[in-house]
């Protein structure tokens, strides 16, 4: 009796040791969202919610020594399934690795936070903003006083490529720009056209001169560096364009005693086709003043008066 006695105890502690060296198995189906959280001294997995509990909680922690063995592999199968969030609570940098169902409510918002965050967001827009401003000289070109007449500057944003840095913080953003300029003559006189050059003449006897304006066309290419807080949507930036200037014109219109006022058009003047912008501004939510200078002049060298451009105004977001 005493030998079989001992026999069972000594098999059931044989039984109890091998269930201690087989590990525990936890098998969760469908689980809504895994955080695993790794610092140097420990790693915590938890496991939020699934298809038959939405209300499901687990958590383990193994604590990680200089003797410790423990290897840490991710897989991550689908990029716009997991996000990367920083630990506030552990007192070490922490590396958190949130893994998250899709479908789910949380994934949803949680995927659109990411691509918030890191990757590239495209905007197309038909009209994704607007600018009304002003444009004016540098300086008196040849002794002329040309000044703005508002809205002198006009421009819309038709499409808009972004790519956010530091939790959208910091955006790198370029878009495509189409729009006007236009310059009024105060001085004596009228703006015409000798060839492709822009002259001044005087205005025809028997006319009183409305206003003469040079005119152009433009299509922008700016790459800018936008700085902002997310929290209270303020941010300042700047940056270059490219521009492109087509269709340079002249505009004249004149008053006639007992008539109606007289139009004059000259088409075909020497626009400088390309110009290099220096552009920058504040901007607060969808709304932004902006100040652009052009290191270009208007006109081509040696077909009319030369001065560089300068512009401020405001844009609204659409």
């Amino acid at each position: 009796m005493e030998k079989r006695i001992i026999f069972i105890a000594t098999a059931l502690a044989s039984c109890l040791a091998a269930g201690a060296q087989t590990p525990d198995t936890l098998r969760i189906k469908n689980v809504n969202e895994v955080t695993v959280i790794t610092t140097r001294d420990a790693q915590t997995i938890s496991l939020k919610g699934s298809a038959n509990d939405p209300t499901f909680r687990y958590e383990s922690r193994v604590s990680i020594t200089p003797e410790s063995n423990v290897t840490v592999r991710e897989s991550r199968l689908d990029l716009f399934n997991w996000d990367i969030l920083q630990s506030k609570k552990e007192q070490r940098k922490a590396d958190t690795l949130t893994i998250l169902k899709p479908g789910s409510e949380t994934a949803d918002k949680k995927n659109k936070v990411f691509r918030q965050r890191f990757c590239h967001v495209y905007h197309y827009d038909p009209l994704e903003g607007i600018g009304l401003g002003l444009s004016f000289p540098d300086s008196a070109p040849s002794g002329l006083d040309i000044y703005s007449y508002p809205p002198s500057d006009i421009f819309v944003n038709l499409f808009g490529v972004d790519f956010n840095l530091f939790y959208g913080h910091l955006s790198v953003s370029t878009n495509i720009e189409a729009g006007y300029q236009s310059f009024r003559l105060r001085s004596e006189g009228i703006f015409s056209q000798d060839g492709r050059t822009v002259v001044i003449k005087e205005v025809p006897e028997g006319f009183n001169r409305r206003k003469s304006a040079l005119r152009s066309n433009r299509v922008a290419l700016p790459v800018l560096l936008h700085l902002k807080t997310k929290e209270f949507g303020f941010g300042i930036y700047g940056g270059v364009e490219l521009c492109y200037n087509f269709n340079g014109r002249i505009r004249n219109v004149y008053d006639e005693p007992g008539r109606s006022p007289l139009r004059e058009k000259f088409t075909d003047i020497a626009v400088n086709p390309f110009t290099l912008n220096y552009r920058g501004g504040i901007s607060f939510r969808d709304f932004s003043l902006y100040a652009r200078y052009s290191k270009c002049p208007f006109l081509q060298e040696g077909f009319g008066p030369a001065f560089n451009t300068f512009s401020f105004g405001v844009i609204l977001g659409l």
